[in-house]
């Protein structure tokens, strides 16, 4: 029993000693096969390569090809500017691509030096470049901090709540198939402007305004190509019956004295400047069709009169 028991003993430890080998020979193995030689950086538009590879060579480790993808499988944090994610895929025991994953840039501002200043859906500067990128708006109004603007720091404004609004209004523009000639903000609101039209949004209930955009500029596009105004949404709340547009070459009549009209308008009596029943569309009526189905359940109630006194 004694010898047998010394055997099985003597068996354990050899099997142990084999199993210390095999994983040294595994891990000389993967030292020496998977040598990092070539890093490759794919999904770059904006960002500069240079940065990644820089922000990889940071990583001691990472002269080993097999430890970069065991480490960077998918990293989320402390990347480099303008960066959303990493992910690491081996094409090889010694070749390692990099796919990139940029941030949406959401407007930028320029300095007094021409730089564009660039920031995602958070408001952190994402990149500074004297390039414009196409797609992203010059976002009018904003007051910013210009001495302290740093690269992937936020970006130094005094109302930081804007950036939550400037993402809502630009997520429905996309859904509504909207696109302004120039996007600005006064005192925390948003205001969009279409050839000769300002629409004023306000800073809340952004849903229910961008969905009577569309109809209302068709209308005006159709009868009125050439009409300037200001359409004034910042009130506008669902189930609201009238939106107010004032044409910028109206002029407000005084309160007092009027004569109503026969057609039952109200009218000075100088007169109106231009024949404003002319300018005024029965319905104004956000229809179906021009509301994607991803909202259908949140459209306002239509409207069905338009009050173009101020």
């Amino acid at each position: 029993m004694k010898h047998k028991a010394r055997r099985t003993k003597k068996s354990t430890v050899l099997n142990v000693f084999i199993c210390l080998i095999v994983v040294f020979i595994l891990v000389l193995a993967s030292l020496l096969l998977f040598q990092t030689r070539t890093i490759r950086v794919s999904g770059i538009e904006y960002s500069q390569e240079s940065d990644v590879l820089n922000w990889i060579h940071q990583d001691r480790f990472a002269i080993n090809s097999l430890y970069i993808v065991l480490r960077y499988g998918n990293v989320q944090a402390d990347l480099p500017p303008g960066v959303e994610s990493v992910q690491a895929v081996l094409r090889s025991p010694w070749k390692v691509e990099l796919v990139v994953t940029e941030k949406t840039l959401y407007g930028y501002v320029e300095t007094p030096n021409a730089q564009l200043v660039y920031f995602d859906r958070h408001g952190v500067v994402s990149l500074i470049s004297h390039d414009h990128l196409p797609d992203v708006w010059f976002i009018e109004g904003l007051e910013v901090d210009e001495a302290n603007i740093r690269l992937n720091e936020p970006l130094p404004v005094v109302d930081d709540g804007i950036f939550r609004r400037i993402v809502e209004v630009s997520d429905l523009l996309e859904l509504y198939n909207l696109v302004p000639d120039r996007v600005a903000t006064s005192e925390g609101n948003i205001n969009l402007f279409f050839g000769g039209v300002m629409v004023q949004l306000g800073n809340r209930s952004f849903e229910d305004r961008v969905a009577q955009i569309p109809p209302i500029l068709e209308r005006l596009t159709a009868q009125y190509p050439q009409h300037h105004g200001v359409l004034h949404l910042e009130n506008f709340e669902r189930g609201a019956h009238s939106i107010r547009f004032v044409p910028e070459n109206r002029l407000v009549p005084e309160p007092e004295p009027e004569a109503e009209s026969e057609d039952g308008w109200q009218q000075p009596e100088d007169g109106w400047q231009q024949p404003a029943p002319e300018y005024i569309p029965e319905v104004w009526d956000p229809a179906p069709e021009y509301i994607p189905e991803a909202v259908q359940d949140v459209v306002p109630e239509p409207v069905t009169e338009v009050d173009w006194n101020e």
